[in-house]
């Protein structure tokens, strides 16, 4: 039996993407949230932190939110969930590590039931989408 945990959360909660929720979480983590060794990290602005918040009750979590400050004197506001199965369980839907300049098939995981919630999630991460006009020449 490992160490007990500091905070407790639903570490399963990614198994399976069964639910309009956790289309939107998944699709938010894609957007704003970083995988690194065992653990997700979400940071955002301040101004932002009622999602922190709310993630954290989506994942019946008791996670404290972080108020840090960046290499560029900023303030932003962070929750880190240490879990390799909630990682393995998050990777194996197509987050990847590292994913800033990678296009992910993540979409292919999640139901047509879901993928509004998906789309959803991400934009709210990203919070813009831009269309581009192409031009024949």
């Amino acid at each position: 039996m490992g160490r007990p945990r500091k905070y407790n959360f639903n570490e399963d909660i990614f198994n399976k993407i069964d639910s309009h929720d956790k289309a939107y979480w998944l699709g938010f983590i894609e957007a704003d949230g970083s995988l690194y060794n065992n653990t997700l990290s979400i940071e955002l602005h301040p101004q932002d932190k009622n999602q922190l918040e709310n993630f954290n009750k989506f994942i019946t979590g008791d996670i404290i939110i972080e108020s840090r400050v960046n290499n560029f004197n900023k303030l932003y506001n962070r929750v880190r969930y240490n879990s390799k199965i909630m990682i393995e369980d998050i990777t194996a839907c197509g987050i990847v590590k590292n994913k800033t300049y990678i296009n992910s098939n993540i979409q292919k995981s999640i139901s047509d039931e879901y993928i509004f919630d998906f789309y959803r999630g991400l934009i709210d991460g990203d919070g813009w989408i831009v269309k581009h006009k192409r031009k024949n020449v």
